[in-house]
């Protein structure tokens, strides 16, 4: 084991010692260009800063996304409710007359018109229910639920060409 100066180059070797099996080397390097290396550490600050602010603004948007399904959940389910009372009314009603009908009380025009309001009571309570069934699917699809409420794959429905 000796000192060899043939192993002294300018790249920064200072040490070697050999054997006739191995060899070690003890090799130092100083940077350069340090600008370079805090340019690069301050552009990645920047990008972490970046996708900090992206993280919260999705996930307000996410919030605001939610708060709105539930709410449009809540204003379907009253008009609903409302719907159900003008149809329950509108049979209570339709059935008085068609009462005062058998009597002779009233003509077959009124009871007409009864029946008409009648049905147009169905078909808003058809709707608004349509509407609220919309309603719970788009929370269901906001909240990432959709899927594994019903228990669909998505690899089955979607197959790769």
């Amino acid at each position: 084991m000796g000192f060899d100066p043939d192993y002294l180059t300018a790249s920064g070797e200072a040490l070697s010692f050999s054997r006739p099996n191995w060899e070690t080397k003890i090799t130092a390097i100083k940077l350069l260009d340090d600008k370079d290396t805090s340019t690069q550490r301050r552009d990645l600050q920047y990008q972490i800063e970046q996708a900090k602010l992206q993280l919260q603004s999705l996930q307000a948007q996410i919030k605001d996304e939610v708060y709105e399904g539930v709410e449009s959940i809540q204003t379907a389910f009253v008009a609903l409710e409302k719907t159900k009372i003008m149809v329950d009314n509108s049979v209570r009603y339709t059935d008085a007359l068609l009462i005062r009908l058998r009597q002779g009380k009233i003509s077959t025009i009124e009871l007409k018109n009864a029946v008409d309001m009648m049905v147009a009571a169905n078909n808003a309570h058809d709707e608004a229910s349509t509407y609220y069934n919309i309603a719970l699917l788009n929370l269901d699809l906001v909240t990432n639920t959709l899927l594994e409420k019903y228990h669909l794959d998505i690899n089955s429905i979607v197959k790769e060409p």
